[in-house]
Formats: C-alpha cells, structure tokens, sequence
C-alpha cells in the first residue's frame, strides 16, 4: 500500500497476519491480538491467523508487522499485557530484555508527563512493543 508522509493522509488498519504455525513462531503488532485461528484457506495449510484489533489513526509509514521466533518479557505478566520487549529467545533468557523493559516503562510514563497526553488513551487496544533486531542496517526506527 502507499505510504505517505503527510499529515492528511491517516488511516486506521484492521490487520491479520497469516503466519506459519510452528512451535515459536509468533506475531506482533501495535493493538493486541483480537484473535488466533487455524487457516481455513486451502492454499495456507499449516497456518493461523492473527487477528489484531484496528490501530488508532496514524500515518501509513508508521506501520510495522513483525512474525519471528522471538520471545517476550511482558508488563503485567499476567493479564492485559500493555508493554513488552521482544527478542531472540537467548537474549531475553540471559536477562538482556529487563533493562529495556524497566526504563522504556519508565520513559513512556515520563512523556505522558511531559506532554500531558497518555499513550494509552488513544486506543482501547493499544500496547507497546519494543524489538530488539540484530543487524539491523538502520539502527533503530520509530514505528506503531
């Protein structure tokens, strides 16, 4: 799809992500997951969907999908999960996930101080999610 950026041109995304369905395949995305369903599809044998609520209104090169065998150090652990690091399982396994996980908390509560807007407010569904991606030529990139 295009994508733009300029500021008339938002839009709100109902996602499904159809992945394979292997032991630690997963996906994420910036709402939570609504759904996970076996692929009824004859030509996606072996798949599931996820179904993720629709995003808040946002500029369509914000978008980021992301399916990897990857795990995740979760806030709360239990219940509603609301913001969560995800990694390779080695990393979030020797503990390398938990200083990310404390400060981007800590950093999200301290803009929403400072800009006197919460993150949350603007989606029911909404969570954080950050990726530690290794290699990436980027570096880093800011992404719903």
């Amino acid at each position: 799809f295009p994508c733009y950026d300029e500021p008339s041109f938002k839009a709100t995304f109902d996602v499904t992500i159809t992945r394979a369905r292997a032991a630690n395949l997963k996906s994420w995305f910036c709402t939570l997951r609504s759904s996970t369903s076996v692929s009824t599809d004859p030509n996606y044998v072996g798949y599931e969907n996820d179904v993720y609520h629709t995003t808040p209104i946002m500029s369509t090169y914000l978008l980021a999908l992301i399916v990897a065998d990857y795990s995740a150090v979760q806030f709360p652990v239990t219940g509603v999960v609301r913001h969560e690091v995800i990694a390779r399982p080695g990393a979030i396994y020797d503990g390398q996930g938990d200083y990310a996980q404390e400060t981007g908390q800590a950093l999200l509560a301290w803009m929403n101080t400072h800009t006197n807007y919460d993150f949350f407010s603007q989606n029911a569904n909404l969570k954080m999610t950050q990726a530690a991606i290794p290699d990436f030529g980027a570096g880093a990139m800011e992404n719903w």
